[in-house]
């Protein structure tokens, strides 16, 4: 069925369209019209909202969707229907499943079973066998299979190894993402170290934990080539130290996850594990840091770090509680109740569709006639009440359920159809 979209700002820098407000026809999943009133055909499918905005389709650089090996917590089909919901049209996927995404066989299973999925499933390759940090793994392979980047998910990798990491990438043109957190310091910890740990009693993870293992990738990168990327980028320090290699000349680059953004290790103070996340929500000096730096083009992109868990790791004690937040769905909506009129949406595009997408090699034509249709759909005018019914993941470790929030993703346009939300 053809796909009117009515009265939609184009948010594109790339396009000629960029800023204006256009009636927007597809076919056959392709621009064929972008003008000012369009003919309706009568069989069109119509997409109106208020503030409407169309923008190339979103692409979260950062998520577990379980599958293979844990999809009792979220499965490839599921975490689909929570990206379309969320506005992306691209998600890149972890390699910590069950087995381990190392391998030509590992990536093509999930390139395989992805395929029918409503949005695009990019994986990403285990840099070190077993995630253990020891031993590359066969990259060039994986990459052949459809490994987009490398990734030791959440653990740490040896120095040695990652200099050998970073100069076996260069030579394929791979990208290595590290969550660079020195290991030996952040052993046990429970939350940010500083005030709210020592009144909570519980073991802190420093902020130089972070500043040491960035310090160390950097230097390692100034001296073998290639490109790096921070993920999850949680402090002041940790942000200077990639501003300096940026004006260096390295080629290096970063993502913070929206929810850093919004909320602070004060939070922690009723034992909530629904916060319980890693890296730890910083202190507000931290946050303001992260807010400056999405602002001034330190931080490239913002990503979900969608990690979906189920009751019995999450509902127990606070010590014994898994990290993480399953908050895909509610990305965009988290970014605008964090930066507020402060972002603009030129820039909001930026962070969550054009850098992200550079940065995994999956650049889209610019919207015009004739070019794919690959979209997301936003009205920053709008608001979502995000009630438990409309939560598409299989997880319930999400403090925004039943939440009020700014912004409404409208929906997607991709792979010939449009996934339109409530």
């Amino acid at each position: 069925m053809p796909i009117l979209l009515r009265q939609a700002r184009i948010i594109d820098p790339k396009s000629k369209f960029h800023q204006k407000t256009c009636d927007i026809r597809v076919e056959n999943g392709v621009i064929t019209a972008i003008g000012d009133k369009l003919d309706s055909s009568g069989g069109d499918q119509e997409i109106q909202a208020d503030g409407l905005c169309v923008s190339p389709g979103w692409l979260d650089m950062r998520a577990r969707f379980g599958e293979p090996g844990f999809e009792y917590k979220e499965d490839l089909r599921s975490g689909a229907q929570v990206a379309a919901s969320g506005g992306f049209t691209a998600v890149a996927l972890l390699p910590d499943t069950e087995p381990v995404a190392q391998t030509k066989a590992d990536i093509e299973f999930i390139a395989n079973k992805s395929r029918t999925l409503g949005v695009d499933v990019l994986p990403y390759g285990a840099l070190t066998q077993d995630l253990a940090g020891e031993e590359i793994t066969e990259m060039f392979d994986m990459q052949n299979s459809g490994a987009v980047a490398f990734s030791n998910a959440g653990n740490s990798v040896k120095s040695g190894t990652m200099q050998r990491a970073l100069l076996y990438a260069k030579g394929i043109d791979g990208l290595i993402q590290v969550l660079a957190q020195e290991g030996s310091l952040v052993r046990g910890g429970q939350m940010h170290e500083g005030y709210y740990s020592t009144l909570l009693g519980l073991k802190g993870i420093p902020a130089h934990a972070e500043s040491i293992a960035i310090h160390r990738d950097i230097e390692l990168l100034r001296y073998t080539g290639g490109k790096l990327h921070f993920n999850l980028i949680s402090t002041a320090e940790g942000l200077d130290l990639i501003r300096q290699a940026k004006k260096d000349g390295l080629a290096v680059s970063c993502d913070v996850a929206a929810y850093q953004l919004l909320l602070d290790d004060s939070i922690m103070e009723d034992y909530n594990t629904l916060y319980k996340v890693f890296p730890p929500l910083r202190d507000k000096n931290h946050v303001e840091a992260m807010k400056a730096a999405v602002l001034d083009g330190t931080i490239d992109a913002v990503v979900s770090n969608h990690h979906p868990e189920d009751p019995e790791h999450k509902d127990v004690e606070f010590d014994y509680a898994a990290f993480g937040m399953s908050a895909m769905q509610q990305t965009y909506n988290i970014l605008l109740l964090a930066m507020g009129d402060q972002l603009s949406d030129e820039r909001l595009v930026e962070l969550l569709s054009l850098n992200p997408r550079a940065l995994l090699n999956q650049n889209l034509d610019s919207i015009a006639e004739g070019a794919e249709a690959n979209l997301t759909m936003f009205s920053r005018s709008m608001k979502t009440q995000f009630s438990s019914g409309i939560n598409k993941s299989k997880a319930r470790n999400n403090p925004f359920l039943n939440a009020e929030m700014p912004g409404k993703c409208i929906g997607i346009i991709t792979k010939g159809q449009a996934q339109i939300n409530a």
